[in-house]
Parts: C-alpha cells; structure tokens; sequence
C-alpha cells in the first residue's frame, strides 16, 4: 500500500518494471523510477515535497526494495521536483537542444568559408566539453541527455538528444545530479552558464566582425528558459 491506496502485485509473476508501473498508475499520489546510478527503486510524492507512508502488507516487497515500511521522507536522497516544474525545465531544455541542433546545422555550410562562424562553432562545442570533462566524443549523461560532439561537422547528426521521459523522471525523482550539471557548484559552473558565456562572446566578436546590428543566432534560446532549473 502507498498512502492508503492498495496496489495488486503479483510477486510471481511482476517484473521490477511492472511493480514501477503499477504504483505510478495508481492514485496513490507517488511516483516510482527506477535510479541507475544507485541501482535502488526511488518513490516520492507528485508535488515532490509531499510525505508519502508505504506499507508493504506483509508481503515484504518494500524491504526487498531496500525501503522501509512508514513514512517516506521527502527530503531524502529521493528528492526532486514537483511534475509541473519538472514539465518546464524539460520543455526548456527540449527548446535549448533543439536550437543548439538548428545551429549547428545550419551553419557547417558556411563555417567552411568563415572564421568567425567557425570560432563560434567551437566555443559552443568546447563549452559542452569542458562541463562534461570526457574525452569521448559521444557522452550519456545517464539522465536523458545525450551529447555527440563529432556531430558538429556533420550535415544530418544530431549534436545533442533529449529523452524527454528519462529526463523528466529524474528532475521528479533524484535531481541534484542534473543541477550540478546544469547549474553547476559553487566552484564550477555548470552547463548553462558556461554556454551562455562562450554564446555571449562570441557572438559579440562575430556581430562585430561582420558589422551588422543584425543577428545570425540568439544565444539566449539556449540558456534563458534552462535557467529556472
């Protein structure tokens, strides 16, 4: 039982996947996933700072999840954000991507011919680098967030993917992993500042080298709406 509510398990038959399934289709009130990186099963409330009391019923199922039966607190390790705030960091990050693809994209073409444009190109991908500190080209960020910095000079790739769901379970579930990454530490910054910065720059230096007042590409699409995480 979650908060009252009974939820039909059959400790025969159900996967770990379908145990996740049933509570989160429940009117329980909670949310369950799956955490990869503690391998643990993590349940908190849908408005993510709610209290939430499972009872397994004498069946066991929580002590085999590594959870006690009682009350669940909800500024434990399972903490994350409530589903309508989690819906607009996904719908902001999902925007950001999907800029920094439509960039990347649109100017292979004329970085071949242009220094300046060029010089962007790799401020923004050294950006992405220097936060992720891998030397791979292709970086799971185990969250949903997938970068392909080979991508950068190839017509049809895809630069960065956005698994909207994964993304979106993990803010609800176990977010911290996601600010620090997004936002950074109080000794390093993390991913939006430090694209934001190599945007900002060097978008200055390009607008002031091809004099125009114009603009080839907002820099601000990628970081204002990610910025509320």
């Amino acid at each position: 039982m979650v908060n009252g509510q009974a939820i039909a398990i059959d400790a025969d038959n159900d996967s770990l996947t379908d145990i996740i399934e049933r509570i989160n289709s429940s009117d329980s009130g909670a949310v369950a996933s799956f955490d990869e990186q503690s391998q643990r099963v993590i349940i908190t409330g849908e408005e993510g700072d709610e209290s939430l009391v499972i009872d397994g019923n004498g069946t066991g199922l929580f002590g085999a999840l590594n959870m006690r039966d009682g009350q669940v607190d909800p500024t434990g390790r399972g903490r994350g954000y409530a589903r309508q705030k989690a819906q607009g960091i996904v719908n902001a990050m999902n925007d950001a991507m999907t800029a920094l693809n439509e960039f990347f994209q649109e100017t292979r073409s004329e970085a071949l011919v242009n220094k300046q444009v060029a010089a962007f190109r790799d401020q923004l991908s050294g950006a992405f680098r220097e936060v992720l500190k891998s030397g791979e080209s292709s970086v799971d960020t185990g969250f949903g967030l997938s970068v392909n910095l080979d991508a950068v000079g190839k017509k049809y790739s895809q630069f960065a993917t956005l698994d909207t769901s994964s993304f979106s379970q993990r803010l609800q579930t176990r977010s911290v992993s996601i600010d620090r990454l997004l936002n950074g530490t109080s000794d390093k910054p993390g991913l939006i500042a430090n694209v934001g910065r190599a945007a900002q720059n060097a978008f200055q230096s390009l607008n002031g080298t091809l004099g125009t007042t114009g603009t080839l590409f907002d820099p601000t699409t990628i970081t204002a709406g990610a910025a509320s995480c």
